[in-house]
């Protein structure tokens, strides 16, 4: 990003393109390590998109910083409204591969943003972020603020992820009474919805009340969502637990962007954000494997879930994520 800029970086499609026909055909052969193989080429755009937040920072004045990080995250309201409608559409779209259509839907809305990020004017970067004086990262990293800012993202991804990732297949393979698709679309739509529409006012909230105080907010209401989810399994515990884990991440998630913003250089930039990325979305992967391991030690899981089952509960999130990245790429 610091040799090429960001335009270059959002604008290359192959790997997503080839990532998301690679995991409709692993739907069709049933082969998870191809599915595999297909979604980690797909997070390779996935993981450029993260960085919509910090575009926003690049076009905005110094004192509509925390207000463009928290706008970009509230383009998220658009993946909530839709994305659920679009992974119930393609759910049987090309029968008889299930699921299969939903990655298609994704593949299609990838091309919109694609094609929307071409009108998009993105600030290339400047002589003083090329050639400028870079701190060893030690020094960088050991800023009390670096540390909070990087621990709350981390943290607040965490939680969120693990709990995510956890309810959809909960509800799918419920003990006593499992849950259908569309319910499972419906809580998701509410967690998306917690996630992305505080990004009206946290900006506000950040800029009134301080980053570590929303950081603090955010970890309180974190809290209380592991208290809903403990206290029943009904459809409405899950919406609200899944809606207050969403505001949890927002709130940790945008207010530790924002202070992350004062701990380092125009020409460390490059070098910081993708640290901070490598560690948040680290964090996300180790967490999605923690939390199918927690649910099969609590007899969660009757049995091994097919690729069916493990497309159905990514292509609802990655329905609802594709569709926020399109509105996100006009923010």
């Amino acid at each position: 990003m610091k040799r090429i800029g960001r335009p270059t970086d959002y604008r290359l499609p192959a790997d997503w393109l080839f990532g998301a026909v690679l995991m409709v055909y692993a739907l069709y052969v049933q082969s998870f390590v191809l599915f595999c193989v297909g979604s980690a080429l797909f997070g390779a755009s996935a993981g450029a998109n993260q960085q919509f937040r910090f575009a926003a920072v690049d076009a905005a004045s110094d004192g509509f910083r925390a207000k463009a990080v928290s706008l970009v995250l509230a383009g998220g309201v658009f993946a909530a409204l839709v994305g659920p409608s679009l992974s119930s559409w393609g759910y049987d779209m090309i029968r008889p591969i299930l699921y299969g259509g939903v990655y298609i839907v994704i593949f299609a809305m990838q091309v919109m943003m694609m094609i929307l990020l071409r009108f998009t004017d993105i600030p290339a970067p400047s002589e003083q972020e090329r050639t400028g004086h870079v701190r060893p990262m030690r020094e960088i990293a050991l800023q009390p603020a670096f540390i909070v800012a990087l621990m709350s993202a981390m943290i607040g991804y965490g939680v969120m992820n693990f709990v995510m990732l956890s309810t959809p297949i909960f509800m799918h393979l419920h003990p006593t009474h499992p849950f259908g698709q569309l319910d499972i679309n419906n809580v998701i739509m509410w967690h998306v919805l917690g996630m992305f529409a505080p990004g009206f006012f946290t900006g506000w909230l950040i800029k009134k009340y301080g980053d570590v105080n929303i950081i603090l907010a955010g970890a309180v209401i974190s809290v209380v969502c592991l208290s809903v989810n403990f206290s029943g399994d009904s459809l409405w515990h899950l919406r609200i637990g899944m809606a207050l884990v969403g505001l949890g991440w927002n709130f940790m998630f945008t207010a530790g962007t924002t202070l992350l913003l004062s701990t380092y250089t125009p020409a460390e930039k490059a070098k910081v954000q993708g640290i901070n990325d490598l560690f948040v979305f680290g964090t996300v992967a180790v967490c999605s494997l923690l939390g199918r391991r927690d649910l099969q030690e609590l007899r969660l899981l009757r049995s091994e879930p097919d690729i069916g089952t493990v497309a159905g509960a990514g292509g609802v999130w990655r329905c609802s994520g594709c569709a926020g990245s399109g509105n996100l790429s006009r923010a």
